[in-house]
């Protein structure tokens, strides 16, 4: 599939989304890595997490998010020193869009970097929201100047392109362990990164103001009434009522209110 092609594909999946990429991104923004893993616990998110990957570079107080776009790579061999699509990275880099999120499914190689400041400045310049490396980066001081946000498995001074190359581009790779897809989502913070199915996402965007409210209302009755985790947390069908109330107009129920639920 062509990175055109994988375009117009996440063209297409836009309009059931309710809002374009760059509203629901900034939504999501205020989400939390783990809140969504909680909304999602029913279809197992522990499948979505990219297991070994961490910040590296510029990376933001708030969750990132956006669609993806794949690089697979590959060992390199004497026959095989480069791949016949030709150079598959920086055609890719080049055609990125504002708010996409760039995976480098490297294998988890750390024997040399397959990501930095070069390639960082190109990303950011064509709109890219984040780099994801399964491997190893460098230039970090480069890539901090530069301000991309990039997660990665760690650090190494020395280019890994003579062990491993960039075969080939927008296809479902494997990682950090799970599987990422054209058309799915990244979000990342300074927890954890995900890969989340584009269906899912959508889950999150209906579901997330329930859950950052009921987080909200259980933290402010412990911090303003005194409230002890147990009594708050999971809510009681007798505080539902109050919590209703709470999302309709911020007041908190009071002592006497809590004692009566209890």
């Amino acid at each position: 599939m062509s990175s055109t092609e994988s375009v117009s594909q996440l063209d297409a999946h836009l309009p059931s989304a309710g809002m374009p990429v760059v509203d629901l991104a900034r939504r999501l923004q205020t989400l939390p890595v783990c809140t969504a893993m909680d909304i999602l616990r029913d279809v197992t998110p522990s499948r979505m997490v990219l297991r070994g990957i961490q910040p590296i570079s510029s990376v933001p107080e708030r969750t990132l998010a956006g669609p993806v776009r794949t690089l697979r790579y590959l060992p390199v061999r004497h026959d095989a020193p480069r791949s016949p699509a030709g150079p598959v990275s920086l055609r890719t880099v080049d055609s990125l869009r504002p708010g996409e999120i760039l995976v480098l499914a490297a294998g988890g190689f750390e024997g040399g970097a397959v990501f930095g400041d070069m390639m960082a400045l190109g990303a950011l310049s064509r709109g890219a929201a984040a780099v994801i490396a399964d491997g190893a980066v460098r230039d970090v001081v480069g890539m901090d100047a530069v301000g991309l946000p990039v997660f990665g498995r760690c650090t190494y001074p020395v280019s890994g392109l003579s062990e491993v190359v960039a075969w080939d581009a927008d296809i479902a790779v494997q990682c950090g362990g799970a599987l990422v897809q054209p058309g799915d989502w990244i979000l990342a913070d300074r927890e954890a990164a995900v890969a989340v199915p584009f269906n899912l996402v959508q889950r999150l965007n209906e579901r997330m103001d329930q859950f950052l409210d009921e987080d909200r209302f259980c933290q402010r009755l412990i911090a303003e009434r005194g409230a002890t985790l147990q009594s708050v947390h999971p809510l009681s069908p007798a505080l539902r009522a109050h919590f209703e109330r709470f999302r309709h107009d911020g007041r908190i129920p009071t002592s006497g209110d809590l004692e009566a639920a209890a």
